[in-house]
């Protein structure tokens, strides 16, 4: 198949409530929220947004610390940019995929800080008035597993996550593991409010299966009723909620395995 024949295939068989908020992330750029318990499934659904994109011909940029999307993408011949401490090249500026993994040489004592930096210094270039964002096809930053316990994520992370989409340059998608939601919640009326800064320029949220405790902080914090948290209450891998704006869509992310996209993404 070629490309675009996967992506009809694809999105013949995504979800229709999570194709309608690829659309609505494609139009409106803003900032796209991910999140389950381990084993929820939140790897692969947000594989389906990727891929997608990366099909769909729109410029993409992948921070990719934990290495997991490293697969996927050399499946559709994208080879990684090794980063480690030392300094990260500009972005060039006619790429479409640019994937930025952790160089295997780098200690795993810095690993929490790496996607924090190569964010930073991806975004600076971005921010940069002499940078066209506004050429070709959309901008998506995909940034894996980002860790909210980082000290210096205020000052680093979130004036430029402010900025690009205060400026709508790109749709920034945050893939959250529960475990690190956690962290969330616990700074979330504390200074420098690291968990209430991502949510501020939320525009979509999909959540997968969470905890009581998750539960309750969803439902205080974003009023969703206790009929839509019943679908992710210790829900099947892919079950959740799809959630743009106002509106609450479910999902069953039943994506059949014996298509060629899905060998592309597994």
């Amino acid at each position: 198949m070629n490309r675009q024949e996967l992506l009809k295939e694809m999105q013949d068989n995504i979800p229709r409530a999570y194709l309608r908020q690829y659309e609505s992330l494609r139009e409106d750029r803003g900032i796209g929220y991910l999140t389950g318990v381990p084993g929820s499934g939140t790897l692969f659904v947000a594989k389906g947004m990727l891929l997608q994109a990366i099909l769909g011909g729109d410029r993409v940029i992948i921070i990719d610390d934990e290495c997991e999307y490293k697969r996927m993408l050399e499946n559709i011949g994208i080879e990684p940019i090794y980063v480690g401490l030392g300094k990260i090249d500009p972005i060039p500026k006619d790429f479409q995929v640019l994937h930025y993994i952790m160089n295997p040489d780098t200690q795993d004592i810095s690993k929490a800080g790496l996607a924090m930096r190569t964010f930073a210094s991806i975004a600076g270039d971005l921010c940069d008035p002499d940078y066209d964002y506004t050429a070709g096809k959309p901008i998506w930053i995909f940034i894996n597993d980002l860790d909210f316990r980082i000290g210096d994520f205020h000052d680093k992370i979130a004036p430029y996550i402010a900025f690009i989409c205060g400026a709508k340059m790109s749709n920034t998608i945050v893939h959250i593991r529960d475990i690190y939601l956690d962290n969330i919640i616990d700074t979330w009326d504390k200074p420098p409010l690291y968990g209430r800064f991502l949510f501020d320029g939320l525009s979509h949220m999909t959540i997968l299966s969470c905890d009581d405790r998750n539960m309750q902080f969803y439902k205080e914090r974003f009023n969703i009723p206790d009929e839509a948290l019943k679908h992710i209450r210790n829900a099947p891998p892919g079950h959740g909620l799809v959630i743009n704006g106002k509106d609450i869509g479910i999902m069953d992310y039943k994506y059949p395995t014996d298509l060629e996209s899905y060998m592309v993404m597994a």
